[in-house]
């Protein structure tokens, strides 16, 4: 499966890379969240595990000074969410994520840990380009998301390469633009 890049926005727009997958997954407060809830709304969605002690934190860390910026700006929560999605949900419960999220700052009202049974797992990571795979040693990548709110996958960040200004940048973008009709 060939891996989509692209450097640059089109005509200073990003492009559709592909749909977001829908879900129905718990957050790390016990509420049903569905993706078609957050219509509307840009996110930044990524995979993270709680005992992960490689790219989980660093991404985390990097999504928590965004998160800062963002509702300095009036984003959060407004128009923007951030979404980190468990690799493990058979360790990460509820209690487990709340923690992990309070660790970061994040805001359980626009930045939500999220999980799903294992099977709904394995089928996100399948429909995002198999970014990870459940087991003993979770294997995963560092990407991140960035979600149109028409669920169309408009970006793919990895930590590594995350420009904080580009991805502000972006998402500012999103934002402000009117969904299609």
């Amino acid at each position: 499966m060939a891996t989509e890049w692209r450097t640059h926005p089109v005509e200073g727009r990003l492009p559709i890379i592909r749909e977001a997958p829908e879900y129905v997954l718990t957050a790390s407060d016990g509420r049903t969240i569905s993706s078609v809830d957050l219509a509307g709304k840009v996110r930044l969605e990524t995979f993270v595990y709680t005992r992960c002690q490689d790219v989980c934190p660093l991404v985390s860390a990097k999504l928590a000074r965004l998160q800062r910026v963002l509702a300095a700006r009036g984003l959060l929560g407004a128009k923007v969410l951030l979404t980190s999605i468990t690799l493990d949900p058979a360790y990460d419960s509820p209690g487990v994520l709340a923690r992990y999220a309070a660790g970061f700052g994040a805001d359980p009202r626009a930045w939500l840990y999220l999980r799903g049974t294992p099977a709904e797992t394995r089928r996100l990571l399948a429909a995002y380009g198999s970014v990870g795979r459940p087991g003993q040693e979770l294997a995963h990548s560092d990407w991140i998301f960035l979600v149109d709110g028409q669920s169309h996958v408009r970006e793919i960040y990895s930590e590594r390469l995350f420009d904080p200004d580009r991805v502000l940048a972006d998402i500012v973008g999103l934002a402000a633009a009117r969904p299609p009709r």
